[in-house]
């Protein structure tokens, strides 16, 4: 089904990644104006209508990102968004279509996770996580080109070793964060089935008195979600402080042989300002692919049946 939605509407993600692109590059020049401000501003005698240029100017990028922004998000989030209601909508036609004897072999519960968690998985596929995967590469590519041609390359270098071990945990925990949230996504369709199952079988479960059995049951699958949810939760909010950590060990390095750099007058106090906004920036994007790699997976098996 999600073949034929991008067959038909995918065109739509053509201008959302390159406004996209556009709006990584005038976020990329943010810092170098704002170094350069710096520098007009530390002068021995300030330029007036060299200072109100530049402001003009770091207005025009802030105006610009805000504009192709808009236009990315319009076009990518927006289409994903319209995805996810053209997916239900094809969900429960596939459904009004399967004989009864298909919902003797289903669970409710199974046909509620998709409808619900799986549809959900990918909005946030072709929505959240392209474009953070697409600004963080971009964002980041721009940075690291700004960084090394516009003050120095071997502070560059110094900063970016942590960038390494950084993805490392990234990628490592991510792949965590998809086995546990197919994990809840199973415990997810039981507990639904669970609750389905007793409401339509309350007269029966009423008549042989297991009322304490089921609420036993019941209790014992409802802990098992909580625990993998407890689980999923606890993986996926270690990586942006590990992240931040290794990166405190990048600004510490810029700090120390930057603020070198200065003192020697090596670099000017706006090219390290510049430098350090750069740094910031770089945070950001692997954030975003930190984000997108531990997003919900949504390869999981029991999926196959909509398509027939």
């Amino acid at each position: 089904m999600v073949g034929r939605y991008l067959k038909k509407y995918g065109w739509l993600y053509i201008p959302g990644v390159l406004f996209l692109a556009l709006s990584s590059y005038i976020q990329a020049l943010a810092p170098l104006a704002l170094g350069r401000a710096i520098d007009l501003l530390s002068a021995a005698q300030i330029d007036r209508d060299a200072v109100y240029t530049q402001i003009g100017i770091i207005l025009l990028i802030a105006l610009g990102v805000f504009v192709t922004r808009f236009i990315w998000r319009y076009f990518i989030i927006g289409n994903a968004r319209n995805m996810e209601c053209w997916l239900r909508e094809e969900l429960f036609a596939v459904l009004q279509r399967k004989p009864v004897a298909f919902f003797n072999r289903q669970r409710s519960g199974d046909l509620m996770a998709y409808a619900i968690n799986d549809v959900n998985a990918v909005r946030m596929t072709f929505g959240p996580a392209i474009s953070q995967l697409l600004m963080g590469v971009g964002v980041g590519l721009f940075s690291i080109l700004s960084m090394a041609g516009e003050v120095r390359p071997d502070l560059t270098g110094l900063a970016l070793l942590p960038v390494a071990p950084a993805l490392f945990v990234v990628f490592f925990f991510g792949r965590q964060v998809q086995k546990k949230f197919r994990r809840v996504q199973e415990k997810f369709a039981e507990i639904s089935g669970i609750v389905n199952e007793n409401i339509a079988g309350m007269r029966v479960i009423k008549s042989y008195s297991q009322e304490e059995e089921h609420i036993k049951s019941f209790s014992e699958k409802s802990n098992e979600m909580r625990q993998a949810n407890v689980s999923l939760v606890r993986t996926s909010s270690s990586i942006e402080p590990i992240i931040t950590v290794l990166f405190g060990v990048s600004f510490l390095i810029t700090l120390l042989y930057g603020g070198d750099l200065v003192r020697r007058g090596d670099i000017t106090l706006g090219e390290f300002v510049a430098f350090t906004s750069y740094l910031a920036m770089i945070v950001r994007p692997v954030l975003s692919v930190a984000s997108t790699t531990s997003l919900p997976s949504t390869a999981s098996p029991p999926t196959r049946w909509v398509s027939r």
